[in-house]
């Protein structure tokens, strides 16, 4: 018998628990300026209940944080399956959101969205002899972390970061995934009580996972998004999408493309993008079999997202669909 040798497929998970996962969203949330409430489970439209993994107020504005309920029974059955384990969660976090947005509206509230993906898989470099126990105490993990490590003969099929990320953005909400945080960031996000000094650290992260930009929108690139996302030309879009995000209760704030234009002025801070070339209103649109053809440069952001927030809040709902299908390149 010859010695071939298979190729093999390795697939591991680091999971928060309930106590680490409450204290993380608890300070990301306070870090975006709400006031956390913590896990509830709200009655939609249907008279459904469903679960939702924190909750976060501020005004007017209630923030669902969309976890997607991952049943036990479904686990145990796709449990050699991780693709189809977060198929069953993304409809489960769609049905949710529809449902309950549905009557919280009716309510006169403005919902937020959130979408949390509670799996890192930064431990798919490690290896399988390696004491995860011993790992977690040495740098600092929280005690209530779940990891999970399975090999295969078999490729595993898996559900990118990048799927869920197309599904919030074509409801508009924003998205957070723990595989976009460094164990170093988890150590710190996990902590109950946070250092003075460490709460920069908290904004520095919301920036770099773009979620300061969905909920508090530099008004370039706001108005920049808009532009790029509905090809445009009407030159009274500055005024309508900084008035729709004020609606909205996410107020814009200060400009990062075109520093130097009034940030509170959409009209001139749109003059000075067309200045700086990032603007033009002589381009053709390009229609394809998909829709629109859009630029990559903002694509999966929480700052499109928003944007896709705003072209509905217009009564654009159509022209939302097109962008998000053209974005999906479907």
């Amino acid at each position: 018998m010859s010695d071939q040798k298979f190729r093999r497929y390795d697939h591991s998970e680091l999971r928060l628990g309930e106590q680490s996962k409450t204290i993380l969203l608890r300070n990301l949330l306070e870090g975006l300026g709400f006031k956390f409430s913590g896990a509830d489970v709200l009655t939609g439209l249907s008279g459904l209940h469903h679960a939702f993994d924190a909750i976060g107020t501020k005004g007017p504005n209630i923030l669902l944080v969309v976890g997607g309920a991952e049943h036990p029974d479904t686990k145990e059955r796709h449990k050699w399956n991780p693709r189809a384990r977060m198929e069953d969660w993304r409809n489960n976090a769609l049905l949710s959101v529809y449902d309950v947005q549905s009557a919280l509206v009716q309510e006169g509230l403005i919902v937020d969205l959130m979408f949390f993906h509670n799996i890192n898989y930064t431990l798919r470099r490690l290896s399988e002899n390696k004491d995860f126990k011993d790992w977690i105490i040495e740098i600092g993990l929280p005690h209530d972390v779940e990891l999970s490590y399975s090999i295969s003969v078999n490729e595993i099929p898996l559900m990118s970061t990048e799927e869920l990320a197309n599904v919030a953005q074509s409801i508009g909400a924003s998205f957070l995934t723990l595989d976009s945080l460094s164990v170093e960031e988890i150590i710190l996000l996990t902590r109950q009580e946070i250092a003075t000094g460490a709460k920069s650290n908290i904004s520095d992260i919301l920036a770099k996972l773009r979620l300061l930009q969905y909920f508090e929108p530099p008004t370039d690139e706001l108005l920049l998004s808009a532009y790029d996302l509905s090809r445009s030309q009407n030159k009274d879009l500055p005024q309508i999408v900084y008035d729709a995000s004020q609606s909205l209760g996410h107020e814009p704030s200060a400009n990062v493309l075109v520093p130097s234009a009034d940030f509170r002025d959409p009209l001139s801070t749109a003059q000075a993008l067309e200045r700086n070339k990032y603007i033009e209103f002589t381009h053709d649109v390009e229609i394809t079999d998909s829709g629109f053809r859009v630029t990559q440069s903002i694509r999966k952001t929480a700052q499109g997202s928003f944007v896709i927030r705003v072209l509905n809040s217009l009564g654009l709902p159509e022209l939302a669909k097109a962008i998000v299908k053209a974005i999906k390149g479907e």
